[in-house]
């Protein structure tokens, strides 16, 4: 048992992972349904193992496939709790739309093209996070200027996950110092033991994918019994 938790880090800490997604759905019970489909919705970006590794980082896995159990955890857990840290302030605001093909056809169009293009940026020579990290960018202008009235959400999804996602990732390497990554092929920055790029890409992650997941279900704030009376924006989008 000491063998396979030293061994198999990765899957572990993704279990924990999993585990305190799990628990945060479960005590955010206003807005389950929106995490449950949005850690569903970022799984299928655990595709990206077939780009980071072993570029970026050479991970154990459990059954050495070329995109892991683990990573789909990964994915499927972040993409929850990233949306849950940002839509908890407000959750008794949020209401989603919940339309399936809208919600397909806008998920394709925000995924399949920022995947193609951060893969064409790596072959064009980039390092493969600073690939992502301004494809990420790049949709973040896009869906700002469809979606402005969500800036305080992906905001507070940048500063939530970022500082969830340093304290997970500190903790897991206070457990398993050797960590995965390709030292040779990082920026080579590093913050407590944490490489700079994991730092930008959970910045990143927390402010992007909240944009994603409110224009993907076309998410409204509305007013509850009791809130401040509106502001001009609302009211003019209420006419």
């Amino acid at each position: 048992m000491i063998f396979f938790l030293r061994q198999y880090g990765y899957l572990v800490s993704m279990l924990i992972l999993l585990a305190i997604w799990f628990s945060g759905m479960l005590a955010c019970s206003k807005q389950r349904v929106g995490i449950l489909l949005s850690a569903c919705f970022f799984a299928p970006f655990a595709l990206g193992a077939l780009v980071f590794v072993p570029d970026y980082w050479r991970p154990i896995l459990v059954v050495p496939f070329p995109v892991g159990l683990e990573d789909i955890i990964f994915c499927f857990s972040v993409g929850g709790v990233a949306w849950l840290l940002a839509v908890w302030p407000q959750r008794d605001r949020l209401r989603l739309g919940l339309k399936t093909r809208v919600a397909l056809v806008r998920l394709t169009a925000c995924g399949l093209p920022c995947f193609l293009l951060s893969v064409a940026l790596r072959r064009g020579g980039l390092p493969i996070m600073t690939s992502v990290v301004l494809t990420m960018v790049l949709l973040a202008i896009v869906l700002l200027w469809l979606r402005p009235r969500f800036l305080s959400l992906a905001l507070t999804g940048a500063l939530g996950f970022s500082l969830f996602y340093f304290l997970f990732a500190r903790a897991a390497l206070a457990i398993w110092p050797s960590g995965y990554w390709n030292v040779g092929k990082l920026w080579g920055y590093w913050f407590f033991r944490v490489p700079l790029e994991e730092i930008v890409w959970a910045t990143g992650h927390g402010f992007v994918w909240p944009l994603v997941m409110a224009y993907v279900l076309d998410a409204e704030l509305v007013r509850v019994p009791g809130a401040l009376a509106p502001t001009a924006q609302e009211a003019v989008r209420e006419k």
